[in-house]
């Protein structure tokens, strides 16, 4: 049997080679016994990590000066965009939304349309659990309001347009986020990405320098997590610009330009995907995965990894599975197993995905080693 040649996977490298094992006899023994050869192949992947996620605080900042009253259909337009793709976004955020729409120093909760249903809390919660935890197998978020996002955003931020100009802003914002609001504590999650969106028809009129209000925007966070601005406004806008500036992947949007994009990117931008076929272990690699079938066996062990060092720490258990091979709903996580992989995974050559799966984003790098053993 003639060797395989070395084959590629994303994150690692995999080699398989074939051992010709010749039993020793006499010389003139020509019918000398050969055992079968025995084939084992070696390597390292970065395991695909799927988990509900990620968390993300949202706060939505919206101007009730009458200069606002030209961008009322746009704004419940773009209001229910943002919604729907929080809603959909990777396998569902582990969401808090709030608006802030007047002086008062509190979260709007009153329904700024007619006939909807804002949540039954300050703030619209939405969390996903783990899709083998559902009882149809997709998704069973957990909820504070009735309906879906892109009709609850709306039931908040569309605030009437009966204000004064210029409105100060990044002050309402910044006592909203404050001691002096109640809800703020509970909203507020250190560990999550924190996004602010502000939407106003003029610049901001604060008391503060913005890069003041962007430090104790900062300050809420914990760790690494990020906070991103999205500023839709006037043209000329150098304050709210400046907000934006202070927070790498930060947007802006023309409110007159009608394409109001910022939001949504912000959204997205909390979201980190995998590698590109990341636990992918290719064909020819795999030779065995059922352990009562006689042949060589694929043992494979993950870990997780620092993602600035690089060095591998904990083992992660194998998952416990259900009867049909699926992830029971008692799992503990995280846990490691392996799927078959879908249509266009075994175009390309995979024979089966390393999968770890987790509670929630963010979430380490894994690792998954595997060897073919007799």
């Amino acid at each position: 049997m003639a060797a395989r040649p070395p084959v590629s996977v994303s994150g690692g490298a995999w080699r398989a080679v074939t051992l010709g094992v010749l039993m020793t006899g006499l010389a003139a023994c020509d019918d000398a016994p050969v055992a079968d050869p025995q084939t084992y192949c070696e390597g390292s992947a970065i395991a695909e990590n799927v988990a509900p996620g990620p968390l993300v605080d949202v706060v939505v900042v919206v101007s009730d000066a009458a200069s606002m009253a030209p961008y009322r259909e746009p704004l419940l337009a773009h209001l229910a965009a943002l919604g729907a793709a929080a809603d959909t976004l990777g396998t569902g955020p582990l969401l808090h939304l709030a608006v802030v729409g007047d002086d008062s120093g509190r979260f709007t909760t009153t329904p700024q349309v007619e006939g909807c249903a804002p949540p039954d809390d300050d703030f619209a919660a939405s969390y996903e659990q783990p899709w083998f935890r559902c009882d149809d197998g997709e998704r069973c978020p957990e909820r504070n309001f009735e309906g879906d996002l892109a009709e609850v955003v709306p039931c908040l931020g569309a605030v009437p347009a009966t204000g004064d100009a210029p409105v100060a802003l990044l002050d309402r914002l910044d006592r909203a986020l404050g001691d002096d609001n109640p809800a703020a504590a509970t909203f507020l999650r250190p560990d999550a990405a924190l996004v602010v969106i502000v939407i106003s028809a003029d610049d901001d009129a604060s008391t503060e320098a913005p890069a003041a209000y962007a430090e104790r925007l900062r300050a809420t966070r914990a760790g690494a997590a990020p906070v991103y601005a999205a500023i839709v406004g006037p043209k000329d806008a150098p304050r709210l610009d400046a907000l934006r500036a202070a927070f790498e992947g930060s947007s802006r949007d023309e409110i007159s330009g009608g394409a109001w994009d910022g939001p949504v990117q912000a959204l997205e931008a909390t979201t980190k995907s995998d590698l590109l076929l990341a636990g992918c272990l290719p064909v020819g690699a795999v030779l065995d995965l059922d352990i009562a079938t006689p042949g060589l066996q694929h043992d494979c062990v993950a870990t997780e990894v620092d993602a600035q060092t690089g060095v591998e720490g904990a083992v992660i258990p194998p998952c416990e599975l259900a009867p049909d091979g699926r992830p029971a709903a008692t799992t503990p996580l995280p846990c490691f197993r392996l799927r078959e992989p879908v249509e266009w995974e075994r175009s390309v050559g995979c024979e089966h995905m390393a999968i770890i799966e987790r509670a929630q984003w963010p979430h380490p790098r894994g690792q998954v080693h595997c060897a073919c053993e007799p």
